[in-house]
């Protein structure tokens, strides 16, 4: 596996008053044979995030063909789980209806916040998303005590299956609180009630975080890209696969993609998000800073 890097596609300099600085973790959708829309989350100037997104063609790329100068999923009223950031993650259709599963934040005072799983749907064709509930649709439990975010769903066979990280404490870190997490999994047969799993699915405790799981089923075989990083480290994009979705096997060293030798992806690469197009293979990123820079597109050398 090698990545060719293309550069960045997208950068939020449009001026928006939803879009001061920051496009993070990018989400696909296929709205037309050679056509996408790219749901991202960029931050206001109070510093709190909500999602928008772009379009763009598949043969050219650089060229951005709309621009949201609103936020599709917006801020929930003070006091609600995602009343400081909405952040979509996962793009799912079925059945005529849009689902897009987002992390929603309250910010925190001992710890800077507290994440769950939010989920807004489309009826509309995606012109209009509204917000399942007011409270989320995965709330901490006794198996996830300090939160979840970043889930990732695929629907399998009658089966909605979830990747999302799972928070499993928060350290001190020179006396600022630093939040410890790994993948988990869960399934549904509605999308909307998750039974979920006692086990991690890729935790490490030389790493205190990976997240942002990306799945592909392909040949009977899952695979996935994800987001890691050890303490005093910043984000590399690794990979693993697995034949039930359950247990995985990593394979970090072949993921065939890291950091440039300079600029704006020369320090961190985090938030894969890989997709097909016609016979090749995609992958959507951020750089430095979590997306301070924009997002930029690789495709998988052949």
């Amino acid at each position: 596996m090698h990545w060719i890097k293309k550069g960045l596609i997208f950068k939020p300099t449009y001026g928006f008053d939803w879009m001061h600085a920051y496009a993070w973790v990018p989400t696909i959708e296929k709205i037309g044979e050679n056509l996408y829309k790219v749901y991202f989350a960029s931050r206001n100037k109070e510093n709190f995030s909500q999602t928008g997104y772009f379009t763009f063609r598949m043969n050219n790329p650089l060229e951005i063909l709309t621009v949201t100068e609103e936020p599709v999923i917006k801020l929930g009223p003070l006091g609600a789980f995602d009343d400081s950031l909405v952040v979509a993650t996962t793009f799912v259709e079925m059945e005529g209806r849009k689902y897009i599963y987002y992390v929603g934040w309250m910010q925190g005072k001992r710890v800077r916040y507290y994440p769950t799983i939010g989920l807004a749907t489309s009826d509309d064709g995606g012109k209009t998303y509204q917000k399942y509930s007011c409270v989320p649709i995965m709330d901490r439990t006794k198996s996830d005590p300090f939160g979840m975010a970043s889930p990732f769903v695929l629907t399998d066979n009658g089966v909605w299956r979830m990747w999302y990280a799972s928070y499993r404490r928060w350290d001190l870190r020179n006396g600022e609180p630093w939040p410890q997490y790994g993948i988990r999994y869960a399934e549904s047969k509605d999308g909307i009630h998750w039974k979920r799993c006692d086990m991690f699915s890729i935790i490490s405790e030389k790493e205190e975080a990976v997240a942002r799981p990306y799945v592909i089923k392909e040949d009977n075989k899952y695979k996935m890209w994800y987001s890691y990083r050890e303490q005093f480290s910043e984000y590399r994009i690794g990979y693993a696969e697995s034949s039930d979705g359950i247990s995985w096997d990593r394979f970090d060293d072949k993921v065939g993609i890291d950091v440039s030798s300079y600029g704006w992806d020369s320090e961190m690469i985090a938030y894969p998000c890989v997709f097909d197009h016609n016979d090749d293979r995609y992958m959507l990123y951020n750089g430095n800073t979590l997306g301070k820079d924009g997002i930029g597109l690789a495709v998988m050398k052949k």
